[in-house]
Order: structure tokens, then C-alpha cells, then sequence
């Protein structure tokens, strides 16, 4: 079975669940800039490369402002 490699709508919504600080605000995981991810473009990336058999799942994965990715 092959491994895929992009995250359903549902999965991208938990990213940014996982992801948003506890004052409920979601930041890039590089800069550290505040994210809105209606406006903002921004890419959804692995820790662990899928190159490098990183899997695709909300674990390892994290919101990125896209210039940075």
C-alpha cells in the first residue's frame, strides 16, 4: 500500500488545531508570525521529510507561512 501524501480538509483543521498556542492564536511554525488561514498563504509541511519516510499525519505535520517553506 502506498503512503499518501497530502491531508484531507478534516486532517489540515486539526493541524491547526495541534498548532494554535493556548491563547487560541495560530502562529508559523518557523517565524512565529500570527497565521489567518483564509488570507494567509501558507503550506501545510512534514517534520520528518516524506522523503525521508516521514508519515503523513497530523503528528507530524505543521503550518508554515509559504515564503518560509
Amino acid at each position: 500500500m502506498a503512503k499518501k501524501r497530502q491531508l484531507t480538509k478534516e486532517e489540515k483543521e486539526k493541524v491547526v488545531e495541534q498548532q494554535k498556542g493556548v491563547d487560541g492564536i495560530l502562529r508559523c511554525y518557523i517565524s512565529g508570525d500570527i497565521l489567518e488561514i483564509d488570507t494567509d498563504e501558507v503550506e501545510y509541511d512534514h517534520l520528518i521529510a516524506f522523503a525521508d519516510d516521514g508519515p503523513t499525519d497530523i503528528i507530524n505535520m505543521r503550518v508554515f507561512r509559504k515564503k518560509f517553506n
